[in-house]
């Protein structure tokens, strides 16, 4: 069961655990002793109450320790794949394609919707396994424009090219609520 990460740079954040070890060893006072004839009986007790506090110490070195490092690693964002027999590959996607008025504007290539919809539809082409796609067409009113999810291939590709541009505006919101 192999481990990635989705952004591996941020492992360099792990480095920021070796501050409060640097903290811990520069504050360490050496103290000078002076003995008082007074305080000689006292010493023993002194001596377990500082075991014990150095004690406490290193358990919250090693708390701070392990806070930064499972932050790191979180920022990180771990992956195991190969969990499930046949589950490699498998993914669920949802395209929003603008259909505004915008989107009809042509670019050297062409008109950017056609861009667009050629971008959704290879990507639908090229869905392997068990993945399923969702293309929803953002306009003043957003629509599905597979009634469910359906799975990847040239049928939702071919769909996909029928799509036309419309002369309305793009309602972002209303697009991001009808997409959750």
């Amino acid at each position: 069961m192999p481990i990635s990460f989705l952004n591996p740079g941020l492992l360099l954040g792990a480095l920021a655990a070796a501050v409060p070890i640097v903290l811990h060893l520069l504050n360490r006072r050496r103290v000078r002793e002076i003995r008082f004839s007074d305080l000689r009986f006292l010493e023993e007790v002194q001596v377990q109450r500082s075991r014990s506090l150095g004690l406490h110490r290193l358990l919250l070195l090693l708390l701070r320790v392990l806070a930064i490092l499972l932050i790191a690693l979180a920022v990180a964002r771990p992956r195991l794949s190969g969990l499930a027999p046949g589950d490699a590959g498998r993914v669920s996607m949802l395209v929003v394609v603008d259909a505004s008025a915008s989107m009809q504007t042509a670019e050297d290539e062409g008109p950017r919707f056609a861009a667009a919809v050629a971008y959704a539809a290879t990507t639908a082409a090229d869905l392997t396994g068990g993945s399923e796609i969702q293309v929803l067409l953002a306009a003043d009113e957003p629509r599905a424009v597979f009634g469910d999810w359906t799975r990847g291939g040239e049928g939702a590709a071919g769909a996909l090219r029928q799509l036309t541009p419309t002369d309305g505006g793009f309602d972002l919101p209303a697009a991001l609520t009808s997409a959750a």
